[in-house]
């Protein structure tokens, strides 16, 4: 499990930053971005749940897992084709994007319960920030050497890299995946389309409903203007790929040293008591980058940015192996997956209203607020003592 989150931190660190990115190079309007942001985020919110629903074991969940997993990790290599056209090079490269998240997003949703599943719950703390640190590693060994490109090939050729290193780590994170062995199981997930989605049984799952709430509402508040930093960063700080590179790296670099502090304070207070911190508090992020005079400081506060993140992700990935029914956990995972990807699809259509509208400064601001308040619903008293968890991880798990 650590080995994969390596190779998987490494493959889809550098191609998920640098996507926008190499569409605005592509000279592709915000209304463009718009549409790349909703396609590849509506097929979390169905077909992730679809999948699971349909596949009826574990065995047969494995063997998908895999298939989709080395096919979208070809299709790492695709957007590239874009440029083999003279005429309609952005548009080209969101229908690559797009053709490329259908086996990801099914890769995804039968991934992403995994380690809930092969690591035993006592485990689950050490385990999971181990894995947020090693992720972090990854995608900053990937983007050093990616930077590298960036500073010594001109465009397209340093994005064309992108796109093969991140392919060809991709398929390395698959040959290491093939390698886990599924421990056996009471749970044989054997109900029907219809009874895994029924609404009585999800609803009735209290603390997943509470804590899915909590995550869309944060999701929400970041989906305009999270997929705009790139736009901003390009357009109104005018920064080169090189740059790109090295903030890539920093937010990277904050995370891993975000996780050993944590480690150590999850010993004392808890996951959640950590999660419940770093949620309100990663939202300052849009505001330091408007208030930065200069883009060293912006990628200072990435350094801030990516030591939270690793608090608020540690936290929300022991928070969805520890809530729900055991039976039903596969299907509660991709609930949310389809939720925290899927409410960008509803957000993307606001972006060309609000952007010509307000300046992207204005926007940061705006989201700033709304971030910061609605991370606060994890600090409210009922939901904090409903939520946080109740055993501390024990000293000898630090080993």
């Amino acid at each position: 499990m650590r080995l994969q989150a390596f190779w998987g931190g490494a493959a889809n660190g550098a191609w998920v930053i640098f996507a926008i990115p190499y569409l605005v190079r592509l000279d592709a309007s915000i209304t463009l971005i718009s549409i790349y942001v909703a396609l590849t985020s509506l097929g979390p919110l169905l077909i992730g749940p679809i999948a699971v629903a349909n596949l009826r074991n574990r065995v047969q969940q494995r063997k998908w897992m895999l298939v989709c997993g080395v096919a979208s990790r070809i299709f790492f290599f695709m957007p590239g084709v874009a440029l083999l056209f003279e005429d309609n090079q952005a548009e080209i490269a969101i229908a690559m994007f797009c053709f490329c998240a259908m086996p990801t997003i099914v890769f995804g949703a039968l991934w992403s319960p995994t380690p809930g599943v092969v690591v035993e719950a006592e485990h689950q703390p050490l385990i999971v920030n181990a894995r947020v640190r090693i992720a972090n590693i990854g995608a900053l060994s990937a983007n050093g050497v990616i930077g590298l490109g960036m500073i010594l090939l001109p465009f397209p050729f340093n994005y064309v890299g992108v796109f093969v290193i991140s392919g060809s780590l991709g398929l390395a994170e698959m040959f290491v995946i093939s390698r886990i062995i599924y421990p056996e199981s009471p749970h044989t997930y054997l109900e029907t389309f219809r009874e895994n989605l029924a609404i009585k049984k999800i609803w009735a799952e209290k603390q997943f409903i509470l804590f899915l709430f909590g995550i869309c509402l944060i999701v929400s508040a970041s989906s305009v203007a999270g997929p705009l930093l790139s736009v901003y960063f390009i357009e109104d700080r005018g920064v080169s790929d090189r740059w790109l590179g090295i903030w890539a790296m920093a937010l990277s670099a904050g995370a891993v040293l975000g996780t050993l502090v944590w480690r150590k304070l999850q010993n004392k207070h808890g996951s959640y008591a950590i999660f419940s911190w770093t949620v309100p508090i990663s939202g300052i992020y849009f505001l330091l980058i408007i208030l930065a005079p200069n883009v060293e400081l912006i990628l200072m506060a990435t350094l801030f940015a990516g030591w939270m993140n690793a608090g608020t992700d540690t936290g929300i990935w022991l928070g969805l192996f520890r809530y729900g029914s055991e039976e039903r956990r596969t299907m509660l995972i991709n609930i949310y997956v389809g939720f925290a990807l899927g409410i960008p699809f509803i957000a993307a259509f606001f972006i060309p209203f609000l952007t010509n509208r307000f300046t992207l400064t204005e926007i940061f601001l705006g989201s700033f607020v709304i971030r910061t308040l609605v991370g606060l619903y994890f600090k409210i008293p009922k939901v904090y003592d409903f939520l946080r968890n109740d055993i501390p991880v024990t000293p000898n798990q630090n080993r």
